[in-house]
């Protein structure tokens, strides 16, 4: 018979919801029976939670910023009598595909 081993926590691919991670440590922060340093642990992780999802909001407006020029671009590509009909065919691929009316 062979000795059982105890089983070990295993590290998963599981990605944890923010919202529900959040909620936990907040949980934390209102218990009364939770130690200082569990209480402070907590609020620092929210802090970090609630900073990444500002730098998550600030990138995700610049990236529709970029979008939004690129597309500009392609639009002025267009309209300009100097650009070749090859460069307007591919602009208006682009814009087409990004749900543009050209």
């Amino acid at each position: 018979m062979s000795p059982v081993s105890p089983k070990s926590p295993q590290k998963s691919n599981h990605v944890k919801d923010p919202v529900r991670v959040a909620a936990g440590y907040k949980a934390t922060l209102h218990n009364s029976k939770a130690s200082d340093l569990a209480h402070e642990h907590a609020q620092q992780m929210l802090n970090q939670i609630e900073h990444k999802n500002d730098l998550t909001e600030v990138s995700a407006q610049g990236q529709k910023e970029h979008l939004v020029h690129v597309l500009a671009g392609h639009k002025a590509t267009l309209a300009s009598s100097r650009t070749s009909e090859e460069a307007k065919a591919r602009s208006r691929q682009v814009l087409k595909d990004a749900g543009e009316t050209v």
